[in-house]
């Protein structure tokens, strides 16, 4: 299964998929609701802004970047001779039950990392505000369905601390030559980036993403 990362899903699918831009305002229109409730400003999706998208390397770059943030919340040294690859990641499982806790111990204090870990990895939407913790408004018309719902700017800084861990380069985008190489042929000599580079290429999507919707004003959405 593939995923599929987008800034401005609404304007591309008004032009090319009217169901789908109907379904994507129904979730808008939950999702503002619920945050007047929680008193935060609604988010107002644009309808003409510039869109991108970029795919990932499936589900698993991203649950290889939360490895990676796994062996770092546990005090490890990332492996440079075992390329991760999203398909075991007991290290990103222990935090992620550790952030569920704080989560429903509650205290009003900031968990690091929730909007990486905790935000569905097929679906949902980081929208262009800072707030915490992410939250999961319900469907009612849609069989109960929770929609994930982070921040990016929270996610912006969630992933420039794991850039920096992976020492990725700031001008490295996903089209990069050297990242092709790396997964090509991962290096567990060079910077830590090489010798992960599923988790690196996530890293950078995911960063240029959060910078796009930042400056747009349109949402991050998974599909």
């Amino acid at each position: 299964m593939g995923l599929s990362v987008c800034v401005g899903a609404l304007v591309d699918a008004l032009e090319y998929d009217e169901e789908g831009a109907e379904f994507l305002r129904r979730d808008f229109a939950l999702i503002a609701e619920e945050m007047a409730y929680m008193g935060l400003t609604p988010h107002a999706e644009p309808e003409f802004c510039e869109v991108w998208s970029a795919d990932a390397m499936g589900y698993g770059g991203l649950h290889a970047l939360c490895e990676v943030l796994g062996y770092a919340q546990a005090g490890q040294e990332v492996p440079r001779d075992k390329l991760l690859d999203g398909r075991e990641t007991p290290m990103a499982d222990a935090v992620m039950a550790e952030i569920w806790n704080l989560m429903e111990a509650g205290g009003g204090e900031a968990v690091p990392f929730a909007h990486l870990l905790l935000h569905s990895d097929s679906e949902g939407f980081y929208l262009p505000q800072d707030f915490d913790p992410p939250f999961f408004p319900v469907d009612p018309e849609g069989g109960e369905r929770e929609i994930s719902v982070g921040s990016a700017a929270r996610l912006a800084m969630e992933v420039a601390a794991l850039g920096g861990l992976l020492e990725i380069p700031d001008e490295m985008t996903v089209e990069s030559e050297a990242l092709m190489e790396a997964l090509a042929a991962p290096r567990a000599d060079g910077s830590l980036w090489q010798a992960q580079p599923i988790a690196a290429h996530t890293c950078v999507l995911l960063r240029d993403a959060c910078a796009l919707s930042m400056e747009t004003g349109a949402a991050i959405t998974f599909q």
